[in-house]
C-alpha cells in the first residue's frame, strides 16, 4: 500500500445518503494498524454500512429453591404474624375486631389476653 493514506469513520449514529464522515490521514502500516483496532475504516464504504450488533442478555436468573418452613421455625425466627393469624387468633380468643384497627393495637391486644 502507499503511503501517506486516509482511513474512514461514520460520524453520526445512522449512516445515510450523503451524511458526514471523518476522515484522518495516516502515515505507515502502524498507524493504520492502530486505526483500523480503533474502529477507522479503509474505505468510505465500509464505514457508512451499517454494523451489526450482537444483542447482549443478561446473566440467567438462579433457579428459585423454595424452602418449606413449619410455622415453629418461622416463630424462632422472631417474624412478626401476618394479620391474618392475628385476626384468627383474636376470634379464637374472643376479641373483637374491626378493619380500621391497626396491627400494632392488635397485636398488643392478643398477646395481653394470651399471656393471660
Amino acid at each position: 500500500m502507499e503511503y501517506p493514506r486516509l482511513v474512514y469513520k461514520y460520524a453520526g449514529d445512522k449512516p445515510k445518503a450523503g451524511s458526514a464522515s471523518v476522515h484522518m490521514l495516516v502515515m505507515d502500516e502502524n498507524a493504520r494498524g492502530s486505526a483500523l483496532a480503533d474502529g477507522w475504516y479503509d474505505n468510505l464504504g465500509e464505514a457508512l454500512q451499517p454494523k451489526k450488533i450482537e444483542p447482549t442478555y443478561p446473566d440467567p436468573v438462579p433457579e428459585v429453591v423454595e424452602i418449606a418452613h413449619k410455622e415453629e421455625d418461622i416463630r424462632e425466627c422472631d417474624v412478626p404474624p401476618a394479620r391474618a393469624e392475628l385476626d384468627a387468633k383474636a376470634k379464637e380468643l374472643g376479641i373483637k375486631t374491626y378493619w380500621k384497627m391497626k396491627y400494632e393495637t392488635l397485636c398488643d391486644k392478643v398477646t395481653q389476653i394470651a399471656g393471660k
